[in-house]
């Protein structure tokens, strides 16, 4: 199962911001996933303000590395299709992904980097 919720904000005399925060299980079904590009899409194309998405995105074997001052880029070397198909979201739409250190890790399982902040432009310095 996946979730999403998305809102327009607006402080007095100051720019909208979309915000959205999604939930993707990790046992999420491709019909979800394509659901979720369409929605990045969809949210890209229609509104031309600022928009941060946050969330658990669970794609646990991207690996994120940042580039200065824009964000992190995804090493996408043995990546599912449906991995590359996220990155491949992002990039299309010009998105920007700013974690890059783990968010998940118990016991002694391998750390991931499952939650992610994602923009639409470069509002945060690395």
């Amino acid at each position: 199962m996946s979730s999403s919720y998305c809102t327009q904000r607006r402080k007095q005399q100051q720019q909208q911001t979309l915000f959205g925060i999604v939930y993707r299980s990790p046992n999420s079904l491709n019909e979800n996933d394509e659901r979720l590009y369409d929605l990045i899409d969809y949210i890209e194309h229609s509104y031309k303000i600022p928009k941060i998405i946050v969330g658990d995105f669970n794609f646990s074997n991207i690996f994120w590395y940042p580039i200065q001052h824009f964000g992190a880029c995804a090493k996408c070397s043995g990546l599912s299709d449906n991995e590359l198909k996220f990155v491949n979201t992002l990039r299309k739409n010009s998105l920007l992904q700013h974690v890059v250190k783990p968010t998940r890790q118990r016991g002694s399982d391998t750390p991931h980097t499952l939650d992610l902040l994602i923009t639409s432009d470069n509002l945060f310095r690395i």
